[in-house]
């Protein structure tokens, strides 16, 4: 071989070698790529960022304010409603108060009625018993009182004494003046003292120091009686 043909070839062989260096591996150019998306992307997650602090800073809504906004809105219109309805309970209210003292009032003026009636009935059952008792009592009295003989005197008074009870009777009022030797009635009669006595049996009214009376069936005063001691 030539000097001219072995420079050549050893110039060729450089060459090739070259070409071989400037290569790239194909595993390098794919951690290059990835470094290159990585720094990509942060570079985007920066800016995003970026963006979001402006947002902020220069006075636009923060993304829940339109929530807030809304649950105020909602709360508002709550207390309007809540506000409606207490001022219909007070409506309400002012209304049965309004009643009430008219029912009051009514209540009021019954009882009033009623007193002036029971008044006025007494008032008349009073001029009636008084009517009675002067016509049927006072006047017998009188003629008994007016009498001489002394035997007809008692038959006034007692016969007097009966038409009074008549008169008593006839309005409810029962005079309780049990006879000597009735039995004593615990409901009736109450017991002054004991006393000794060989005619009527222990126990026994022997005496009456105070009459009572029933009006309509209940005991107002209970008579006052002596009794036989055992």
């Amino acid at each position: 071989m030539s000097d001219d043909e072995t420079t050549r070839v050893t110039a060729e062989r450089e060459h090739a070698e070259s070409d071989d260096n400037t290569e790239t591996d194909p595993d390098t150019e794919i951690e290059e790529a990835e470094r290159d998306h990585g720094t990509a992307a942060n570079a985007s997650t920066r800016s995003g960022l970026a963006a979001s602090d402006t947002d902020h800073t220069d006075g636009s809504p923060a993304p829940n304010a339109e929530r807030l906004q809304s649950e105020l809105e909602a709360a508002n219109e709550r207390i309007a409603e809540l506000e409606s309805a207490l001022a219909s309970e007070r409506e309400r209210a002012d209304d049965l108060e309004d009643r009430l003292a008219e029912k009051r009032a009514e209540v009021d003026r019954y009882v009033e009625r009623k007193e002036a009636e029971f008044e006025e009935r007494k008032a008349a059952a009073t001029a009636e018993l008084v009517a009675d008792l002067l016509a049927n009592v006072w006047g017998p009295l009188d003629r008994a009182l007016d009498a001489e003989d002394p035997e007809t005197l008692r038959e006034g008074v007692d016969l007097t004494r009966e038409e009074f009870r008549r008169v008593l009777a006839e309005r409810g009022v029962e005079v309780l003046d049990p006879e000597p030797g009735a039995p004593l009635d615990r409901e009736r009669h109450t017991v002054v003292r004991s006393v000794p006595h060989d005619e009527y049996e222990p126990g026994r009214v022997v005496d009456v120091e105070r009459p009572g009376f029933r009006i309509d069936g209940a005991v107002e005063r209970e008579a006052r009686v002596f009794v036989a001691e055992e």
